[in-house]
């Protein structure tokens, strides 16, 4: 039973550390979303600053979105792989006190596939940004 108890310990921590990283990234890249549009609204700015601004923002916004899409991956594995060693360890136990066996189900797309493509329709956004702020800068 101890074993058990630790492995649905660390599936606990997982699931956490997941909507930590899930919650942080998300908010980084709606902070960033908001500067950009202050910048770009501010009138006491000329138009070589702001562009300057906006391009360096998106850049940061760009490699946000892609390190959190990453992390949030590699933290999603982790915890599939704790919940199932959670399920081979419960079933094992199951067996001995004669309770009903978990089966190990295959993923299905679920919230953390949909913050992954958060975060690639964020780093498309950045990089249209990015792009529209060079052009205009070029064109100046």
């Amino acid at each position: 039973m101890k074993f058990l108890e630790l492995a649905l310990q660390r599936v606990r921590n997982h699931q956490d550390a997941l909507w930590e990283e899930e919650k942080h990234y998300t908010w980084w890249i709606y902070a960033i979303l908001g500067m950009i549009i202050f910048i770009y609204a501010n009138q006491s700015l000329c138009i070589e600053q702001k562009m300057i601004s906006i391009a360096l923002l998106s850049l940061f916004g760009i490699f946000i979105s892609i390190m959190g899409c990453f992390v949030v991956r590699r933290e999603g594995e982790f915890f599939h792989e704790a919940t199932q060693i959670y399920n081979r360890i419960y079933n094992r136990t199951a067996i001995t006190f004669g309770l009903d066996q978990k089966e190990d189900k295959k993923r299905k797309f679920g919230i953390r596939d949909c913050f992954q493509l958060t975060f690639v329709v964020s780093t498309v956004i950045f990089i249209l940004i990015f792009i529209f702020s060079v052009k205009a800068r070029i064109d100046q």
